[in-house]
């Protein structure tokens, strides 16, 4: 398992899914749409502003 802040490239090639850094760089890049530099350049509140207007585009409204 690895720690958080660790370097990704730490000789442990088996992927965690429980790593939030990884459930993130997903999200911003299948939802988003956003390259790797983007979602690494972006800032928390950022990223969660983006996370917000897109959910909010593709809920449906209930009548």
């Amino acid at each position: 398992m690895r720690r958080l802040g660790k370097s990704e490239d730490d000789g442990d090639d088996e992927p965690d899914d429980r790593d939030p850094r990884r459930q993130l760089a997903g999200i911003a890049s299948a939802a988003l749409h956003w390259t790797p530099r983007q979602f690494w350049s972006s800032t928390p509140a950022e990223f969660w502003s983006a996370v917000e207007a897109w959910k909010k585009m593709n809920t449906a409204k209930a009548d």
